[in-house]
């Protein structure tokens, strides 16, 4: 997929998210339906003053609209001399289940290094919620940005709906010293998109992972667990 087709999909996806028609967001761009469907089907390329004014009639950044690399795989080579599992890679899976709905909802994380500074304490990070699929993870329910946290046991995460204030998460997860396998963590979901307040089990995974009965088995916190920690700690820290 070319540069201008991946653009062009941002900002199907950002316009229908605003519940705009072609025709209603032509207008407010001030070009024809015609060329705006080009647009979005990568048939022409952006001049960058456009791009700002797509961006700007979307209420979104410029950056919200070209934050991928010309490659979906994980670029993972350049950071593997670092202990910590999310540095590891930029591109990792996160999985949740939901039992009100009985499905697992997936998910991607990709973190932006910087490719000048390595070795940081903190990256900023991107959050694809309830993804179409691994391979397109760029179309999800839901868009976070926000900043990740290294530390020798653990990571911290914070990120925020840019279309919506009141809706944040907040991650913490374990940094096994391993480059393969998953990581546990709890997320804080403060939005009425996650059935705000609320708190669940993730895994985060380097590769895509099979959604089967042994993986909802390790998402699913079970009253034993939750009694018997809130008995020792009169708090709620499972993860």
């Amino acid at each position: 997929m070319s540069v201008s087709q991946k653009i062009g999909e941002r900002i199907k996806f950002f316009r229908r998210q605003r519940h705009l028609s072609l025709e209603e967001f032509s207008k407010l761009i001030l070009k024809s339906p015609s060329t705006l469907s080009k647009y979005e089907s990568g048939k022409i390329v952006l001049d960058i003053e456009t791009l700002f004014e797509i961006a700007d009639a979307l209420n979104i950044t410029v950056n919200q609209l070209v934050d991928f690399d010309r490659s979906v795989a994980p670029t993972n080579t350049n950071f593997l001399s670092s202990g910590n599992f999310f540095q590891q890679s930029d591109l990792f899976y996160m999985y949740s289940y939901f039992g009100v709905d009985k499905k697992f909802y997936d998910c991607a994380l990709k973190i932006v290094k910087d490719k000048y500074e390595t070795g940081k304490a903190s990256d900023k990070i991107i959050l694809y919620y309830d993804i179409e699929s691994t391979k397109n993870y760029s179309k999800s329910a839901f868009i976070y940005y926000g900043s990740i946290n290294y530390y020798d046991s653990h990571v911290t995460m914070r990120l925020d709906n840019p279309h919506n204030v009141s809706d944040q998460i907040y991650i913490y997860a374990k940094s096994p010293f391993h480059t393969h396998g998953t990581s546990n963590g709890l997320l804080l979901g403060l939005s009425e998109s996650l059935r705000s307040p609320t708190s669940f089990k993730v895994i985060f995974s380097l590769s895509p992972l099979k959604e089967d009965s042994k993986l909802k088995s390790e998402l699913t916190i079970s009253t034993r667990d939750i009694l018997s920690e809130i008995r020792r700690t009169n708090c709620l820290l499972i993860y």
